[in-house]
């Protein structure tokens, strides 16, 4: 689901998104990857701690995050979001007496 997501947003910077309409999805995308963080009580935190909208700042600026700054109206847009390995998992020592190999 997330990844249709993610194809819809980065294809409506074609259609002339706004700036605030990009912002308001990334943080959706990061509400949502903490809502998943609680459900499968990961532990995650601290979750993309540089997404958050502040005076002055931009969400080109963001971790994992990667602009374009030539568009005709002069604004950067998100044309990369790395979102891999995302939640890292430690395993506990003997973790892998549960491993079954077939």
């Amino acid at each position: 689901m997330l990844w249709i997501y993610l194809v819809f947003m980065i294809g409506w910077v074609h259609q002339g998104i706004s700036i605030e309409e990009e912002r308001k999805a990334l943080l959706e995308i990061k509400a949502s990857l903490l809502e998943a963080s609680n459900s499968y009580a990961l532990g995650v935190e601290n979750l993309l701690p540089s997404w958050v909208v502040g005076e002055g700042s931009s969400y080109c600026d963001w971790e994992r995050i990667k602009c374009n700054s030539t568009f005709s109206d002069g604004h950067s847009y998100v044309t990369d979001l790395s979102l891999g390995n995302i939640f890292s998992l430690e395993l506990e020592d003997g973790w892998d007496k549960y491993l079954v190999l077939k």
